[in-house]
């Protein structure tokens, strides 16, 4: 029986060294042979190439994943601080919620400091959900504002002269392929990840020192499923 770590792909991916070559000898033979159809409009699809590039780095993958790892728990740990200090922000999307859960499970016995422990990894699932389907409506309303309507645009545009959807749609697959291979959610979730790993290791720590009973009817309870 092998642990995680005993097979190195589990963790870094399957080795490729083909990979780059493969990708751009297929985009760029895709895009030649829709410049050779577009004629005198061939500068078309070099303008659709670079916009949804450019769209590409509305929000960097380090930027998701820096906003996965620090600022998500983060921000749920300042938020049971300020709850408890009873300065929370009221109008945030899930006080309601922290606050009704800390105020059923008031936690007696253990520290202010243990406190926060254990509310934040009791919340985790909950919080983190909101924190991720936030963090993809801020990502794609920025995305959308600054590039979608311009590349629609273009997109149609080469369509029409080509007389077909066909070539366009495979040249999407052979980007989408090769070049978003880790989409921006994906980079998310991995920064996420891995401050989570941090975060428990602290939650299961607080919760050895704390009451048994009181421990399984937090961690049972139905509102954090």
């Amino acid at each position: 029986m092998n642990n995680i770590l005993s097979d190195p792909a589990a963790f870094m991916g399957q080795l490729e060294p083909k990979f780059i070559e493969t990708a751009l000898s297929e985009l760029y033979e895709k895009a030649r042979k829709i410049k050779a159809r577009l004629g005198q409009y061939g500068n078309l699809i070099g303008g659709y190439i670079l916009t949804v590039f450019s769209a590409m780095e509305v929000s960097t993958l380090e930027d998701a994943a820096q906003e996965g790892r620090c600022e998500c728990m983060g921000r749920l740990l300042s938020l049971c601080q300020d709850i408890l200090a009873g300065t929370g922000d009221t109008a945030h999307p899930m006080y309601a919620q922290i606050k009704a859960f800390m105020d059923k499970h008031p936690l007696p016995d253990a520290s202010e400091i243990s406190r926060t422990d254990i509310y934040a990894g009791a919340l985790m699932p909950s919080f983190g959900a909101y924190a991720l389907e936030a963090y993809y409506k801020k990502y794609y309303n920025e995305l959308k504002a600054d590039e979608v309507e311009c590349i629609d645009e273009v997109y149609k545009a080469i369509c029409d002269r080509l007389g077909t959807e066909e070539p366009m749609q495979e040249l999407n697959e052979i980007i989408k392929k090769y070049f978003l291979r880790v989409p921006v959610m994906a980079a998310y979730l991995q920064g996420f990840s891995q401050d989570l790993l941090t975060m428990l290791s602290i939650y299961i720590q607080e919760l050895e020192q704390y009451t048994l009973g009181a421990v399984m009817d937090l961690i049972g309870d139905e509102e954090i499923k």
